[in-house]
């Protein structure tokens, strides 16, 4: 997500845009913030998949690792598991 991370929308800029805004992030980037947003109902979204979300079993799923939380509330039921990286890049933010 955090190069797909820009400059914060103005309510103007975020008016027409396709479907719901569920979430702003903020990032910071070495004292620069950037801006994400999460949006529902968006067509025009980009094929790259960050994560996977099944509302069923409540579990979170990336290339890197998964969690699964709890129906209540988001305490962590299961231990986060984490996949094997080979070279990981301590300068990549998440």
């Amino acid at each position: 997500m955090n190069r797909d991370a820009g400059q914060k929308a103005t309510s103007e800029q975020l008016a027409p845009i396709d479907g719901k805004v569920l979430s702003e992030l903020s990032i910071n980037d070495d004292g620069r913030l950037r801006y994400v947003y999460l949006l529902k109902g968006n067509l025009t979204r980009s094929q790259k998949d960050y994560a996977e979300y099944d509302e069923k079993p409540h579990t979170l799923k990336t290339d890197t690792w998964s969690m699964q939380t709890g129906l209540n509330n988001e305490a962590v039921e299961k231990p986060l598991k984490q996949k094997h990286i080979s070279q990981p890049n301590k300068n990549r933010a998440i």
